[in-house]
């Protein structure tokens, strides 16, 4: 949780580059943001340029294999061959030296993607019932999430050796969300791995909302009642 303007700007720090390419450099009342295999979408809450209505606004890529193939031809990668014939010492050597090639290269890819990346957009007038129930389960999750899902002990016991050993989770592929919604001029954000539980529950939803509304099938009844259901 966060101040929602420092220095007389929007704070935007929990923000990656692509979410402020999504939403802008200022914090809606309501944003999710999921980044997929498949993709990147997303969606924020807004009030209409009158001030008296709500708008939800779907956001999603329309070009992110096509700019992300570019990024890559522009600035390839190099392959680490193994050569039984170079010498222990001398392929380490090229190994680093390709390691470090390819972690510049990826930023200068990171850079040329999110310049070509295209964002589309689909507006819908929403009721200001279907927007305080929504914000209302985000700001639930995002405040009890530490307390319903608490980070697994570092430290586990190992007989064997008489000690302690720390831990580490790794995660490997799936997906992430974002929630962030504005209360009180603060800030509250959470950025969830492969979410579980209330998460999952919320996201899915909030997916479904999304791909529906990229087919014209938008229903805020039908959201509205699996909201009221949670």
């Amino acid at each position: 949780m966060e101040e929602n303007w420092r220095d007389n700007q929007p704070n935007v720090e929990s923000k990656e580059d692509v979410e402020r390419l999504f939403f802008g450099d200022f914090n809606a009342p309501v944003e999710f943001f999921l980044s997929h295999p498949l993709g990147l979408s997303g969606f924020r809450m807004v009030r209409d340029s009158l001030n008296l209505s709500y708008i939800l606004e779907v956001k999603y890529l329309s070009n992110c294999a096509e700019a992300t193939g570019e990024a890559g031809r522009r600035y390839p990668e190099i392959r680490i061959i193994d050569d039984p014939f170079v010498p222990t010492e001398e392929m380490l050597r090229r190994t680093e030296e390709i390691h470090r090639h390819n972690r510049e290269v990826r930023a200068k890819q990171r850079e040329v993607r999110l310049q070509l990346l295209e964002v589309e957009t689909l507006s819908f007038s929403i009721s200001q019932l279907f927007f305080e129930k929504l914000q209302e389960k985000m700001a639930a999750l995002i405040s009890t999430f530490e307390e319903e899902n608490p980070f697994p002990d570092t430290f586990v016991f190992c007989p064997i050796l008489n000690t302690y050993l720390e831990t580490v989770v790794v995660s490997f592929g799936g997906y992430s969300v974002t929630f962030r919604t504005v209360v009180d001029d603060k800030v509250w954000s959470l950025l969830i791995d492969n979410p579980q539980n209330r998460a999952l529950e919320l996201s899915t939803l909030f997916r479904q909302m999304i791909e529906d509304a990229k087919v014209g099938e938008f229903d805020e009844e039908r959201y509205m009642d699996i909201l009221s259901a949670m």
